[in-house]
């Protein structure tokens, strides 16, 4: 069996893309991920390494420490570590929580320390509409959409579709009746021809920021089509688009924009692919790229009657919804 390769690097100016690869001063390193038995509630992933630092590159206040578009290494700064070889894997996805110069001028080292998104889960208090039926694995995906943080003015149609204008020829309306995701409504959206939906419109301005958006959907009365989310603006043009093939169950659509909001009136697209349909959205979500928390969720065997936590810690949520689960696994 080949050894495994691994790739450590930084996004130290915060853009969402790690432009600093320092593997070649990796001297070691030790990542922790998960929990100490089975049933244990999941704790935060931490990473340690230590790195040569004989050039100062490392050494936050020192003239030589490395840049990434004229921004200097600091704590906060993003910190990932993954394989190429034998297969292409994220091994750990984190933060710098300190940087630790060892002052014994023949050692030349520092020792680097970061923690995981699960830190963020921890500290974050949220509230979350009802959800009935759901499984579990959705459920923990709306959880860890809160603890992001919220763009979208109005995400679940709670009292209406501000924000939303039909586009080319669709239409919306918004039922209180059949499926609903969450909360007591949810939008439909008629697109008869390809590329009809609905536009989202963000009433602030995010120019120069980059943006993760997602959005929860199911099929409604017509014979299931495919369905495209695209980050949009008035000027600059799109920043690409993620496609999903609808059914009868709810899915998240995930895209991460292709690169930042240049100006202009900025906005989410959630078009029709191919021939029209009907469909239904469920929620939709925005939140800056830099936050947003990667993750792999299991969709879960159980589905719950009711869950609507009010404020409390995101990890507490999710750990009562594991308690629900008897099977399904999240990944942070």
């Amino acid at each position: 069996m080949p050894r495994a390769t691994f790739v450590v690097e930084l996004d130290i100016d915060q853009d969402g893309i790690y432009g600093t690869v320092i593997t070649e001063d990796v001297k070691s390193a030790t990542i922790f991920i998960g929990r100490d038995d089975f049933m244990d509630s999941a704790r935060e992933g931490q990473l340690s390494i230590t790195l040569d630092n004989s050039l100062g590159k490392y050494s936050p206040r020192g003239s030589s420490v490395v840049t990434e578009n004229s921004v200097a290494l600091t704590t906060l700064v993003p910190i990932r570590v993954r394989t190429i070889v034998p297969v292409a894997i994220s091994q750990f996805t984190g933060f710098i929580t300190s940087i630790n110069v060892n002052p014994n001028p023949k050692q030349q080292e520092v020792l680097l320390e970061a923690t995981d998104s699960m830190s963020i889960l921890r500290r974050a208090i949220i509230s979350q509409r009802m959800m009935q039926g759901r499984p579990t694995g959705l459920i923990i995906h709306r959880l860890i959409d809160a603890a992001e943080g919220e763009l979208v003015a109005n995400p679940a149609f709670d009292e209406d579709l501000s924000g939303y204008l039909p586009l080319t020829g669709g239409g919306t309306s918004r039922p209180i009746t059949g499926e609903i995701f969450e909360g007591q409504s949810v939008m439909r959206v008629t697109a008869p021809a390809a590329l009809d939906g609905v536009r989202y419109t963000f009433p602030k301005n995010y120019s120069g920021k980059t943006i993760g958006a997602a959005v929860y959907l199911i099929n409604d009365i017509s014979t299931p089509g495919t369905v495209a989310l695209k980050v949009n603006q008035s000027s600059g043009g799109a920043l690409g688009s993620a496609i999903l093939a609808l059914s009868g169950d709810w899915q998240r659509l995930l895209h991460i924009a292709s690169g930042s909001f240049s100006g202009g009136t900025q906005y989410l697209d959630i078009q029709a692919i191919g021939g029209g349909g009907t469909f239904r959205v469920g929620s939709l979500h925005a939140a800056e790229k830099k936050v947003v928390i990667p993750r792999n969720v299991d969709i879960g065997n159980s589905r719950l009657p009711y869950y609507g936590p009010l404020r409390q810690s995101a990890i507490s949520s999710i750990d009562e919804v594991r308690d629900n689960e008897l099977g399904g696994l999240f990944y942070i």
